[in-house]
């Protein structure tokens, strides 16, 4: 009777280590989302991009850097039809579009400007505290990064800051150098500069956050020219074909990604990325 009684005892303890291990690495990993590539697109020469957004058919980009700073509208073959330069010393940085107008960030100019987005007229300018780096949008507020792993959330009406968000992995490591942001459908996705990595963050969540899933480039090799003219950054989704499209800095094409749909992407986004 004793021995039976130390075996079911063993045997509950090992089978708790198990599952506590087990949830351990559930926790600790961020499970790698496979993609293949469906499609390509020409981008405008020395677009050091910011900024991507496709609505309705319709391309914007926000490209940065001294002296050449601007935001370009184009269609979806390639030719450009609109373009707002912005002054010389403005480094433009993110985009996003909310209420039909454009907001494009600054580096660390501390303004960010709104356009027309039928004609890029520039509207007004916004102060904003601390460093741009990219922007999002979703409900009423305004997603932003400033380079480290804090993830800003601004009042829409008002660009005033309500609170701050740190994202981390599962040991608990600051995931830095946050670039790129898109909202897209309860996700969203961040670029994390000086990596070939974007990071796929639930919608709802905490002072503290982690991300679900990744997407890594380094091994497709569609990307590697592409990555010795410059890092990848830039992050679009179209709602009519389901695609989610990417580019990088001055690159010569953004490239249309069909997403694998694992469950926990199905069940926090309510959909599939199944580029058509």
């Amino acid at each position: 009777m004793t021995n039976i009684f130390v075996h079911n005892r063993l045997f509950f303890i090992t089978a708790i280590l198990i599952h506590s291990l087990l949830i351990s690495l559930s926790l600790n990993a961020s499970e790698t989302v496979n993609f293949s590539v469906k499609n390509k697109l020409l981008m405008p020469k020395d677009c050091f991009t910011q900024g991507f957004i496709i609505e309705s058919d319709l391309i914007y980009l926000s490209c940065g850097m001294y002296n050449r700073s601007r935001v370009i509208k184009m269609n979806m073959s390639g030719k450009v039809l609109a373009t707002q330069h912005l002054p010389k010393k403005i480094f433009a940085e993110g985009l996003t579009l909310f209420n039909n107008t454009l907001y494009v960030l600054t580096w660390k100019n501390h303004i960010a400007y709104t356009l027309n987005k039928d004609t890029l007229a520039i509207e007004k300018q916004i102060p904003i505290s601390g460093e741009g780096w990219g922007l999002s949008s979703r409900g009423d507020e305004f997603l932003l990064s400033d380079g480290s792993n804090a993830i800003h959330s601004f009042d829409s009406n008002t660009f005033t800051k309500r609170r701050s968000y740190f994202l981390k992995d599962g040991n608990k490591n600051k995931l830095n150098h946050l670039n790129e942001l898109e909202n897209i459908k309860n996700l969203l996705f961040a670029n994390q500069w000086k990596t070939r990595k974007i990071h796929l963050i639930p919608k709802s969540f905490g002072q503290n956050i982690q991300p679900i899933a990744e997407i890594n480039i380094s091994d497709e090799k569609a990307f590697s020219e592409e990555l010795k003219r410059g890092v990848l950054n830039g992050i679009a989704y179209d709602e009519k074909t389901q695609c989610l499209w990417i580019t990088g800095k001055n690159w010569n094409k953004a490239y249309a990604l069909s997403l694998e749909t694992t469950p926990a992407i199905k069940k926090l986004s309510g959909s599939s990325f199944d580029c058509r």
